[in-house]
């Protein structure tokens, strides 16, 4: 789906860059043919109804993929760091503690987490 995407944009780019392109330095022979292409198009009503089929299927793979995903990525992304962090807390209050227990040379229960 994302080398699609990916054809598709660049099919797109290439579209309206060649379009702009042949309407500023061949206007004489770019315009008519533009306007002959958008008459057959409007005129055509099966042609809109793929056209409004296609552009609401891309609509929403594009709505999807930049904002529902990219939310739902960035919670779990937090919500990821945070148990990081609280991890990364514990360990360090339970070497604090291991090494409270070797200064005061008791002995360290790796089982039990306990100085003895």
């Amino acid at each position: 789906m994302m080398t699609l995407s990916w054809i598709l944009g660049i099919v797109s780019v290439l579209g309206v860059a060649g379009t702009v392109a042949a309407l500023v330095f061949v206007p004489a022979i770019a315009v008519p043919i533009i306007e002959r292409i958008v008459r057959v198009l409007l005129g055509c009503a099966v042609c809109m109804w793929v056209s409004l089929l296609i552009f609401t299927a891309l609509g929403s793979y594009w709505y999807g993929r930049h904002g529902q995903y990219e939310r739902g990525h960035t919670a779990a992304i937090a919500e990821i760091a945070a148990e990081d962090q609280a991890a990364i807390a514990r360990a360090v209050e339970k070497r604090a503690a291991w090494k409270e227990c070797r200064a005061s040379n008791g002995t360290w229960d790796q089982t039990t987490g306990d100085c003895k």
